[in-house]
Protein backbone atom coordinates (compact mmCIF):
# COMPACT_ATOMS: atom_id res chain seq x y z
CA UNK A 1 0.00 0.00 0.00
CA UNK A 2 2.91 2.57 1.25
CA UNK A 3 4.56 1.83 -2.04
CA UNK A 4 1.59 2.43 -4.17
CA UNK A 5 1.48 5.78 -2.65
CA UNK A 6 4.98 6.78 -3.56
CA UNK A 7 4.27 5.65 -7.42
CA UNK A 8 1.61 8.25 -7.45
CA UNK A 9 3.68 11.15 -5.79
CA UNK A 10 6.82 10.17 -7.57
CA UNK A 11 3.78 9.96 -10.88
CA UNK A 12 2.42 13.51 -10.19
CA UNK A 13 6.14 14.69 -9.30
CA UNK A 14 7.35 13.45 -12.91
CA UNK A 15 4.17 15.57 -14.55
CA UNK A 16 4.71 18.78 -12.63
CA UNK A 17 8.56 18.97 -13.01
CA UNK A 18 8.77 20.51 -16.25
CA UNK A 19 5.96 23.19 -15.52
CA UNK A 20 8.13 23.83 -11.81
CA UNK A 21 10.97 24.24 -14.45
CA UNK A 22 9.70 26.68 -16.88
CA UNK A 23 8.37 29.08 -14.15
CA UNK A 24 12.05 28.72 -12.85
CA UNK A 25 12.92 29.78 -15.84
CA UNK A 26 10.46 32.34 -16.13
CA UNK A 27 11.15 33.67 -12.57
CA UNK A 28 15.05 33.68 -12.95
CA UNK A 29 14.96 35.72 -16.19
CA UNK A 30 12.27 38.34 -14.92
CA UNK A 31 10.50 37.53 -18.27
CA UNK A 32 7.10 38.67 -18.67
CA UNK A 33 6.37 38.73 -22.42
CA UNK A 34 5.22 35.86 -23.86
CA UNK A 35 4.75 34.95 -27.41
CA UNK A 36 4.61 32.30 -30.10
CA UNK A 37 6.36 33.29 -33.34
CA UNK A 38 7.11 30.20 -36.25
CA UNK A 39 5.74 28.00 -33.68
CA UNK A 40 8.51 28.63 -31.12
CA UNK A 41 7.69 29.99 -28.13
CA UNK A 42 9.55 33.00 -26.69
CA UNK A 43 9.88 34.83 -23.09
CA UNK A 44 10.83 38.98 -23.00
CA UNK A 45 12.20 41.37 -20.14
CA UNK A 46 10.25 44.67 -19.04
CA UNK A 47 12.57 46.37 -21.26
CA UNK A 48 11.91 44.86 -24.53
CA UNK A 49 7.85 45.10 -23.47
CA UNK A 50 7.72 48.40 -23.43
CA UNK A 51 9.05 48.32 -26.90
CA UNK A 52 7.09 45.82 -28.43
CA UNK A 53 3.82 47.89 -26.84
CA UNK A 54 5.09 51.08 -28.62
CA UNK A 55 5.73 49.59 -31.94
CA UNK A 56 2.29 47.93 -31.34
CA UNK A 57 0.60 51.50 -30.58
CA UNK A 58 2.71 53.92 -31.72
CA UNK A 59 1.90 57.59 -30.16
CA UNK A 60 1.64 60.41 -32.95
CA UNK A 61 5.07 61.23 -31.81
CA UNK A 62 7.07 58.38 -32.51
CA UNK A 63 8.95 58.88 -35.91
CA UNK A 64 8.23 56.65 -38.46
CA UNK A 65 11.97 55.79 -38.79
CA UNK A 66 12.04 54.77 -35.32
CA UNK A 67 9.44 52.15 -36.02
CA UNK A 68 11.48 50.62 -39.49
CA UNK A 69 14.57 50.57 -37.28
CA UNK A 70 12.91 49.18 -33.87
CA UNK A 71 14.00 46.00 -32.29
CA UNK A 72 13.52 44.07 -28.95
CA UNK A 73 15.35 41.29 -27.47
CA UNK A 74 13.38 37.76 -26.46
CA UNK A 75 14.95 34.09 -25.52
CA UNK A 76 13.69 31.08 -27.12
CA UNK A 77 12.07 29.13 -24.13
CA UNK A 78 11.99 25.87 -25.87
CA UNK A 79 15.87 26.34 -25.97
CA UNK A 80 16.21 27.76 -22.17
CA UNK A 81 14.37 24.50 -20.54
CA UNK A 82 17.46 22.57 -22.71
CA UNK A 83 19.72 24.37 -21.12
CA UNK A 84 21.24 26.72 -23.73
CA UNK A 85 20.49 30.28 -24.36
CA UNK A 86 19.21 31.89 -27.62
CA UNK A 87 18.57 35.16 -28.35
CA UNK A 88 16.39 36.56 -31.12
CA UNK A 89 15.59 40.33 -32.39
CA UNK A 90 12.42 40.85 -33.27
CA UNK A 91 11.52 43.93 -35.66
CA UNK A 92 8.84 45.71 -36.50
CA UNK A 93 8.18 43.29 -39.74
CA UNK A 94 7.59 40.90 -37.30
CA UNK A 95 4.98 41.69 -35.32
CA UNK A 96 2.30 40.75 -37.62
CA UNK A 97 3.53 36.97 -37.03
CA UNK A 98 3.35 37.15 -32.73
CA UNK A 99 1.03 35.78 -31.22
CA UNK A 100 0.60 37.02 -27.73
CA UNK A 101 0.12 34.09 -24.79
CA UNK A 102 -0.04 34.93 -21.01
CA UNK A 103 2.33 33.33 -18.80
CA UNK A 104 0.44 30.22 -18.01
CA UNK A 105 -0.05 29.28 -21.28
CA UNK A 106 3.42 29.25 -22.78
CA UNK A 107 3.99 27.01 -19.24
CA UNK A 108 1.40 24.70 -20.64
CA UNK A 109 2.98 24.35 -24.13
CA UNK A 110 7.21 24.23 -22.98
CA UNK A 111 6.98 20.65 -22.42
CA UNK A 112 9.27 18.92 -20.75
CA UNK A 113 13.48 20.12 -20.04
CA UNK A 114 16.87 19.20 -18.72
CA UNK A 115 16.32 20.62 -14.88
CA UNK A 116 18.58 23.37 -16.05
CA UNK A 117 17.55 26.84 -15.07
CA UNK A 118 20.01 28.79 -17.47
CA UNK A 119 20.61 32.79 -16.37
CA UNK A 120 19.86 34.33 -19.56
CA UNK A 121 21.24 37.86 -18.19
CA UNK A 122 24.62 39.03 -17.69
CA UNK A 123 26.63 35.97 -18.74
CA UNK A 124 29.56 35.69 -21.17
CA UNK A 125 27.68 32.97 -23.44
CA UNK A 126 24.87 35.44 -23.76
CA UNK A 127 24.77 38.32 -26.15
CA UNK A 128 23.29 40.41 -25.08
CA UNK A 129 25.98 40.85 -21.84
CA UNK A 130 28.34 43.94 -22.63
CA UNK A 131 31.36 41.98 -22.68
CA UNK A 132 29.97 39.07 -24.94
CA UNK A 133 30.37 39.62 -29.04
CA UNK A 134 27.40 40.34 -30.73
CA UNK A 135 25.77 37.19 -32.14
CA UNK A 136 22.13 37.10 -31.83
CA UNK A 137 19.92 35.91 -34.12
CA UNK A 138 17.05 38.25 -36.14
CA UNK A 139 14.20 36.09 -36.92
CA UNK A 140 13.94 36.51 -40.51
CA UNK A 141 17.46 36.62 -41.27
CA UNK A 142 18.07 32.94 -40.69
Amino acid sequence: MAFSKFGELMETWVEAAPSLQARALIETNSLILFFEKDKKIYGAPESSRVIFARMKNPDKDTPKEWLKDSNFVAFDLKEGMQGKKVEVLISYKDLNSVKILDESEAIKRLGKGTGEVPDLNGDEDNPTSPDAEPGMTKLGEK
